[in-house]
């Protein structure tokens, strides 16, 4: 079980917050001194270390480590700080500024590592426990760097973007072990729709690369980084759609539909499975996500309850009917109601 964070007292938090206004009161204050005029590079040096180390210290002090948060929990808070260290500090006095940020490099890299490292260590305890819902890549690079980074948002997001890239270069077929029962989606997946739109991309970025990469060097290029992310994107996503399974094993419904959708449901939550056509496929609203996209769904699964799942690019959403195109949809939607031990019938 996951242990939760002790609240942390108002004291320590109004004392944090009279810490950082007095730094930055202060920094304001010295910034606009003829002191500063006469010793900018001494005083600049002192001024972004009290921004970016001062504060941070004491976050780790008064609040930090009176929770179960770990150190590597100070991230998000240094990036705080340096930038509001370059919002105060003029620009012709911002290296000491480059110089925290550029230090911490090797710590953002050795995260990204652990969480790899963390990602596979996943992986082979699937393989050792023999996980009945099977190895996912995707759930264990997500459960990889929740755990180098903690359970937040960025988290998530660096395990799809990881995911990404695993999936478009180098994924091979995933594994599942037991007596589950696995349902592929090939059907979900368009050739000709990821190429052609792979093309527009591509002929799109040259055009506007011709445009813009006199006036606007810089803007080229990073549309030029944009169209490669948006290829590489609709590579993994097709191959991740062949490649992953929705797997039922006893009493969890493992659903992972390409890059779109990862999410592990108790059966008990679902409430119906309908087979579905183009015609019938029920409309966009708030709560659906149709990860069958660009295709149309075959099945509609309907939750009892409101279901939290990671959608595209590692962002949670919360959903209570999920789309889905599966190479037999009849199958699954037996096999569901076979394993919630009902006999209600598709609608």
């Amino acid at each position: 079980t996951t242990r939760a964070s002790p609240p942390v007292g108002n004291q320590y938090m109004a004392a944090l917050l009279a810490i950082t206004a007095a730094v930055y009161a202060a920094s304001l204050v010295i910034v606009r001194t003829s002191a500063f005029a006469a010793s900018p590079d001494l005083l600049s040096f002192g001024v972004a270390a009290d921004l970016t180390l001062v504060i941070p210290l004491a976050c780790w002090v008064l609040v930090l480590r009176r929770s179960t948060m770990t150190i590597r929990s100070l991230l998000p808070v240094l990036a705080v700080s340096v930038l509001g260290a370059k919002l105060v500090l003029p620009v012709e006095h911002r290296s000491f500024i480059a110089f925290v940020r550029y230090a911490t490099v090797p710590l953002e890299l050795a995260l990204i590592g652990y969480g790899i490292w963390a990602a596979r260590r996943a992986m082979r305890a699937a393989h050792v426990r023999h996980d009945a819902a099977g190895r996912d890549t995707a759930e264990a690079l997500e459960h990889g760097f929740v755990l180098a980074l903690g359970d937040r948002a960025a988290a998530r997001v660096i395990a799809a973007e990881m995911a990404t890239l695993y999936y478009a270069l180098f994924a091979r077929a995933e594994t599942v072990w037991g007596k589950a029962a696995v349902f592929s989606q090939h059907g979900a997946r368009s050739a000709s729709t990821t190429w052609g739109l792979g093309l527009a991309v591509v002929v799109e970025s040259v055009v506007m690369h011709l445009l813009l990469a006199r006036t606007h060097p810089a803007i080229a290029w990073g549309l030029n980084a944009l169209s490669a992310y948006t290829v590489l994107w609709l590579v993994g996503h097709y191959r991740a759609t062949g490649i992953r399974l929705v797997v039922l094993a006893g009493d969890t419904l493992a659903i992972r539909a390409g890059l779109r959708l990862t999410a592990r449901l108790p059966l008990a939550v679902v409430a119906n499975v309908d087979e579905v056509s183009w015609r019938t496929m029920p409309q966009r609203t708030p709560g659906y996500i149709n990860a069958a996209v660009p295709e149309h769904p075959n099945v509609v699964l309907t939750l009892r309850q409101p279901t939290t799942v990671t959608g595209s690019f590692g962002l949670r959403r919360t959903v209570t009917r999920i789309g889905l195109r599966l190479d037999d949809p009849s199958g699954f939607g037996a096999a569901v109601r076979q394993g919630a031990g009902t006999e209600t019938e598709p609608r």
